[in-house]
């Protein structure tokens, strides 16, 4: 979290929420998320997709074969 371009702690509010603690006034608040294992979950995905063509190409291999 950042509030006028400067770190700040986000913090946990009745249980299930997020917050910052500011000042009274106009304040410019960013924050930034990021999923949780989205990248293993990519290389999961494509690993599996790239098993499945290997087979699908080694199936229809053997069918021409027969």
């Amino acid at each position: 979290v950042r509030v006028d371009g400067e770190r700040t702690e986000l913090l946990c509010t009745n249980v299930m929420y997020s917050g910052v603690m500011l000042t009274a006034g106009r304040h410019r608040i960013e924050l930034n998320y990021r999923t949780p294992y989205l990248t293993a979950g990519w290389v999961v995905t494509l690993t599996g997709f790239g098993i499945f063509i290997l087979i699908w190409r080694a199936d229809k291999r053997r069918e021409e074969k027969s």
